[in-house]
């Protein structure tokens, strides 16, 4: 029988492999460091 560490980490491999990829172009695009209020 497995154990319930084992069945955890293979559900979270499975929930990890269904997140969508995001493209580098998007993640780029992305603001780096804090914001003013008037950035935002």
């Amino acid at each position: 029988m497995p154990s319930k560490t084992k069945e955890k980490n293979a559900a979270i491999a499975a929930m990890s492999a269904a997140l969508p990829k995001v493209p580098k172009e998007l993640i780029d695009q992305f603001v780096n460091g804090p914001m003013t209020g008037e950035a935002v």
